[in-house]
């Protein structure tokens, strides 16, 4: 008799104790609750620094069941910066009641497995190496979830969900080589078709048709065919504000260039206009035909670039060995209107803004005396973010040969086989 009312006593038991229930629809948070709270802390938030949540936000989600969201109003949450800046407890809440969400196999379940890539762990100072290797290690996994959702090409002709494309980037170090989510990310590109989020496509760009990417030509062709047509679209836009247009029109640049188009290695050195120039191998120059006959290690600095000054130390080191040697060690910059001056006060930078054109070649010399730079340091007309050399990040070093052919591309100074490097083409 028990066996065949138990589970009428299990309904009672689940109508009469909360502790077994499920949330009771009262307190789902309402879309007003929700949208004013966004409103809120969009227009008086504050960014997350160093893993340390808003204090603010205890206060503001008061009366908000995290847990109880749905997918519009945690979309509105990650809008505003909200999810962004919860502390773990609220992020962990969140977790749980996405991947319930993604269950789904449509477009919902999609943007709820996309929406875990806001709330997954945080990297905080002094983290043991082994935890941050495992937070790193599970945001990886939940990137690869949100790329294989069966959802994500609805989600994408919605235009939403493109940061997963953003998101590879951050997690290139483990997806670079991951063909499958490359090659089904490859695959819906198309989806992007001038919506207005370019961002994550010029990132992905970036991983997916870098030289050791494991797509095939045609289909980096096809990414980066994409990608210059959404740039056309977003710069096309007369309301896009100047600093987003400049930046959009640098990696228009970028893609266009001699390192994007497979034009550099193995090239004569793309041209560059030398606007000042001192050291060793000054004399008159003015682009790189005056170092023809030697090798030249080209280094791209800037005042303002801590790891770029931290090398400095190794060029000295190499102008010394190799003073008595057919080469060049070339640092280069370019005029970027700001400089600062670690030398200034106890090695605290000194920054000096809005400088014209003039003026900033008259401190360079400066600059350089107070660095101790002895090898060959110029200023080019070419931004030291040069898109010919696809250089997206500084230091960024370039190896020309005797000929003036470019060999090497993107290495680092304290790369350990830059003397290899060096002497075998001094050799040649």
């Amino acid at each position: 008799m028990l066996r065949k009312l138990a589970p009428f006593i299990i309904l009672i038991t689940l109508l009469t104790n909360r502790t077994f229930m499920l949330p009771a629809t009262a307190d789902t948070p309402s879309d007003k609750q929700v949208s004013d709270a966004a409103a809120l802390y969009k227009a008086n938030g504050k960014r997350n620094l160093d893993g340390i949540a808003d204090p603010r936000l205890a206060d503001l989600l008061k009366d908000v069941s995290l847990p109880e969201m749905t997918v519009p109003q945690l979309r509105q949450f990650k809008q505003a910066g909200i999810l962004a800046q919860l502390d773990e407890t609220g992020r962990s809440a969140i977790r749980a009641h996405l991947s319930q969400l993604s269950r789904l196999s449509d477009a919902t379940g999609a943007e709820a497995a996309v929406l875990q890539l806001e709330v997954t762990p945080n990297v905080a100072r002094g983290m043991a190496t082994q935890q941050v290797e495992e937070i790193r290690h599970q945001a990886a996994k939940v990137v690869r979830s949100a790329i294989l959702h069966p959802g994500l090409p609805e989600l994408l002709s919605q235009h939403r969900g493109f940061e997963v494309y953003l998101h590879v980037y951050f997690k290139r170090y483990e997806l670079a080589s991951d063909l499958t989510c490359l090659r089904i990310l490859a695959g819906l590109v198309d989806k992007f078709d001038g919506a207005g989020t370019i961002r994550p496509l010029l990132v992905y760009q970036e991983v997916a048709c870098d030289a050791q990417s494991p797509l095939d030509s045609t289909e980096k062709a096809h990414i980066t065919t994409c990608t210059k047509h959404n740039l056309d679209v977003a710069l096309a836009d007369p309301s896009l504000a100047a600093n987003e247009r400049n930046y959009l029109a640098r990696q228009k640049d970028q893609l266009n260039g001699a390192a994007a188009s497979g034009k550099l290695i193995g090239y004569p050195a793309p041209h560059i206009d030398l606007l000042w120039i001192t050291g060793p191998a000054a004399s008159n120059a003015r682009d790189f035909s005056a170092f023809k006959g030697k090798v030249v290690v080209i280094d791209y600095w800037a005042t303002w670039c801590v790891p770029c000054i931290g090398g400095f130390p190794r060029m000295r080191q190499l102008q010394e060995k190799y003073k008595n040697d057919p080469i060049v060690f070339l640092g280069i910059t370019s005029l970027q209107g700001r400089m600062s001056f670690p030398y200034a006060k106890n090695g605290e930078p000194k920054p000096v803004g809005k400088l014209t054109e003039a003026q900033e070649l008259e401190l360079l010399p400066q600059w350089a005396q107070g660095m101790d730079m002895t090898w060959t340091v110029a200023c080019t007309r070419q931004d030291c973010f040069n898109p010919d050399f696809g250089i997206r990040s500084i230091p960024h070093v370039v190896i020309l040969d005797a000929n003036g052919i470019v060999r090497y591309n993107g290495l680092s100074i304290g790369d350990r086989t830059l003397e290899t490097k060096i002497e075998e083409l001094i050799r040649k």
